[in-house]
């Protein structure tokens, strides 16, 4: 195993059940507490420490001989909270409570990298299938935004969903290859594109337009500033004054 891990978990009720622990001082629980976290925290295994009284009593502040007689009550026959494995470096005191700590905070790592790894692969293929058009031939950036592929499941319920919600949204799916060139042309500034993509998916693409236009016209060309314009040209019913064209240059001038 590599790497520490810094957090261990401990619960309170367990160790005050533990007959184990129940029997000790309240010297030989605090020296008892001591070697665990120094276990934990000082050593790669982070479930040994060396059988060095001198070293233990370092950690206790006590002399090597009271040392030598906590340890011998933590490794009391049939009590034990502790024992001694042999290295070549010499005998280690090991904890086996640290040590299944250890390897379960191992197992949710591994869980969480394989989780980590599995969901890129499916936003991956999930990108490749959606797929995306260039929206113009002189290599602008921005795709048109696809409607996404429901499964079966997760087709809307038409007796529950309301109708007007649902032809809103799917008329709103703008086309970011439109309103991101018409953004950067009015405020000179690259698009902040995340923004563009959810905005383009919730407000129809002539209305996103003329609030892009607004805004920068009031200095405030924030993406937040501009969803608000767009959802309340939305309230008011407010339509262009021309046909949507791909050309975001013919665009200047709607809705004057």
């Amino acid at each position: 195993m590599s790497g520490r891990y810094p957090f261990l978990q401990w619960y309170p009720s367990d160790y005050i059940s533990d007959f184990k622990t129940a029997r000790l001082s309240l010297e030989e629980h605090g020296a008892y507490h001591l070697l665990l976290w120094h276990m934990w925290n000082d050593t790669d295994e982070q479930c040994v420490f060396p059988l060095d009284h001198t070293a233990l009593g370092g950690i206790w502040r006590l002399s090597p001989k009271d040392a030598e007689r906590i340890v011998g009550s933590l490794m009391t026959p049939r009590m034990r909270l502790l024992k001694v494995v042999k290295r070549r470096t010499g005998p280690l005191l090991f904890s086996q409570r640290l040590h299944d700590e250890r390897e379960q905070a191992l197992r949710k790592s591994e869980q969480q990298s394989t989780k980590g790894k599995r969901s890129g692969v499916v936003r991956r293929a999930n990108a490749v299938n959606r797929g995306s058009t260039a929206v113009e031939p002189d290599g602008n950036r921005y795709p048109r935004a696809v409607e996404p592929v429901r499964s079966q499941k997760s087709e809307p319920d038409t007796d529950t969903e309301d109708p007007a919600k649902t032809a809103v949204s799917s008329a709103a799916r703008g086309e970011i290859g439109i309103v991101g060139p018409e953004f950067e042309r009015l405020t000179g500034q690259v698009v902040p594109e995340q923004a563009f993509v959810a905005m383009c998916a919730d407000h129809p693409t002539d209305r996103l337009l003329e609030a892009v236009r607004r805004a920068t016209q009031g200095g405030n060309s924030r993406p937040g500033y501009i969803a608000a314009i767009a959802r309340d040209l939305a309230a008011k019913g407010w339509r262009p004054a021309a046909a949507l064209t791909t050309d975001p240059n013919q665009y200047e001038g709607w809705g004057e």
